[in-house]
């Protein structure tokens, strides 16, 4: 549960767009905003979670971006009956935002587990 609920927190907040922004050239992963939510997550609850758990804490905004896209694109294919819609094509929009969010993610998957990394060595004062 920690690693969805982590990973939900990313894709929201280390996004450059709301998710269902139609223009995919606006989203980016943004590291600086990964990084900081990593820091503050793990002051929090370092001591509350299991070694596997922390070993994935890169990786779970990557899952639940991809599981939210394909959520988005199965609704919207089954004709829209689960995630409440603005307009029609919205929840194809959301799901292209999404798969864009994870392929910049991607691009950035090294440096988030550097930056894993880095906070689990890092003093935590």
């Amino acid at each position: 549960m920690s690693l969805h609920d982590f990973g939900d927190l990313v894709r929201t907040a280390a996004c450059s767009s709301e998710e269902d922004e139609p223009d995919i050239s606006k989203i980016h992963f943004l590291p600086d905003r990964f990084s900081a939510l990593v820091e503050g997550y793990l002051c929090g609850v370092r001591d509350l979670l299991e070694p596997v758990e922390v070993e994935h804490l890169a990786e779970a905004p990557q899952v639940i971006t991809y599981e939210l896209a394909l959520r988005f694109l199965t609704d919207f294919l089954l004709g829209d009956t689960y995630f409440k819609v603005k307009r029609p094509g919205h929840n194809f929009e959301r799901a292209r935002a999404q798969f864009q969010l994870l392929r910049s993610m991607q691009e950035h998957a090294p440096q988030m587990k550097s930056t894993v990394s880095s906070c689990l060595t890092a003093d935590p004062a």
